[in-house]
């Protein structure tokens, strides 16, 4: 195999709790994470030397997660050759929707099958953490309980019975930002009661067991957030959170017969800047 084409999957947290910090400042988290249709596209080739990385978005090569993990891969596994990365992006960036950890870990998967390294997902996920703490989640390819700082993984299953709208506003979150203004508060949440609602496909407790300890602090800081919040509550959306670090605003729905005429009415709003509507995406099914 000379070349790989690969599709880069943005994530949602469906729950976001904050549970502590470790003596280093990481915080600690309690997370359940979904994988969603909308995607980047990624095309891997072998070549005789050197990392080449092209996007169709200006980036700084050598700053990228993509151009950084490659170069540490060829490096660490004394890897002979090189390889050509063409990157397409459609997942915003300052979105909450971890584009940039997805590319990471599918040039970690990319590498790894082109070159036979034969890495298991734990090996993958272990070089994903030096990078970023959302890249492991994106090795296992499947719904999970994720907690730590991000690299403790509990995948699970169900089967999906929801899709979901995913709304940017104009803004884009600095996601160090976010976190240095977070204020610990207790809280009783537990992850395990949205997994439970997700198994037994209960859509209507799912808006009770959602929760984003980050979206408060980002609506301080961003209120476009809020507006969109109150704008997908007034077309009818029961199920809406922010996801990651934001900006993104989710809305969870199992009935397709209002969402063409929400698009077109948050197209409308002049404080959103984009709106997908993706399904959730279960790798080799």
């Amino acid at each position: 195999m000379n070349s790989i084409k690969l599709k880069s999957y943005a994530k949602i947290n469906l729950s976001l709790k904050i549970t502590g910090k470790r003596e280093d400042g990481y915080h600690l988290l309690e997370m359940i994470n979904e994988t969603v249709s909308l995607h980047d596209d990624m095309v891997f080739k072998k070549i005789n030397k050197g990392i080449n990385l092209n996007c169709n978005i200006k980036i700084e090569t050598e700053d990228n997660l993509v151009y950084k993990v490659a170069k540490y891969m060829f490096e660490t596994f004394d890897i002979k050759g090189g390889i050509d990365i063409i990157l397409d992006k459609t997942i915003p960036t300052g979105a909450g929707l971890g584009g940039g950890s997805s590319n990471c870990a599918t040039t970690i998967m990319a590498i790894n099958k082109l070159y036979d390294l034969n890495l298991t997902k734990e090996k993958m996920a272990k070089i994903g953490i030096r990078f970023g703490a959302d890249v492991p989640y994106f090795i296992y390819e499947s719904p999970a309980v994720v907690s730590g700082i991000g690299e403790i993984i509990e995948p699970f299953d169900y089967e999906p019975f929801f899709k979901v709208l995913i709304v940017k506003p104009k803004v884009s979150c600095n996601t160090r930002e976010i976190f240095k203004n977070y204020k610990h508060t207790e809280s009783d949440y537990k992850a395990n009661e949205l997994k439970t609602c997700l198994i037994i496909k209960n859509f209507d407790n799912i808006s009770q067991n959602i929760v984003n300890s980050l979206e408060n602090v980002a609506i301080k800081l961003y209120n476009e957030i809020s507006k969109t919040k109150d704008s997908l509550y007034e077309l009818g959306f029961d199920t809406v959170i922010m996801t990651g670090s934001g900006a993104c605003v989710i809305a969870l729905f199992n009935d397709d017969s209002k969402v063409e005429e929400a698009i077109k009415a948050l197209e409308q709003k002049d404080f959103i800047d984009k709106v997908f509507v993706s399904h959730l995406v279960r790798m080799g099914k």
